[in-house]
């Protein structure tokens, strides 16, 4: 039996995400520019609330399909991100998406404007606070990131 929250996620009680860093073959980063809710004219990653009952894992590749419409065929974690405001909370757990199945498009254009690939070097506006932590967690790392999509 599951139960359900009561109240808004976020602010009435402690909220769960997910974000999910994909990466093209120059290293740019996919984002999307949000048309409504809190965050409403930033750009950030894809992903989304955590379901009652779904893990971390099953909950990014969900989101990754539903918004940009690829299959998921592996992730790794890259630890979370806490953005505890006066306007609410949340703790969101980090992916790095290392491969994939399809092309991502933008498949909620009534959530987002547009999928832009941005290199995090040069972002196209201001970013989700759940963004700057994967940023900051990607550049830190060292590493050269990719994700390898498959069609």
């Amino acid at each position: 039996m599951t139960s359900r929250l009561k109240g808004r996620a976020g602010v009435d009680h402690i909220g769960v995400g997910v974000a999910a860093a994909l990466l093209d073959s120059e290293g740019a980063i996919a984002l999307f520019h949000r048309k409504r809710g809190g965050e409403s004219g930033l750009w950030g990653l894809p992903g989304g609330h955590v379901r009652i009952g779904e893990t971390f894992v099953r909950a990014v590749k969900r989101e990754v399909r539903e918004e940009l419409g690829v299959k998921v065929i592996r992730c790794r974690s890259l630890g979370f991100s806490e953005d505890v405001r006066e306007e609410g909370h949340w703790l969101s757990a980090l992916f790095l998406i290392e491969e994939t199945e399809g092309l991502p498009t933008n498949r909620l254009p009534t959530v987002h404007h547009e999928l832009f690939w941005a290199r995090m070097d040069n972002l196209p506006g201001e970013i989700t606070v759940v963004t700057r932590h994967m940023i900051e967690r990607l550049q830190n790392s060292g590493e050269p990131w990719q994700t390898k999509q498959q069609p």
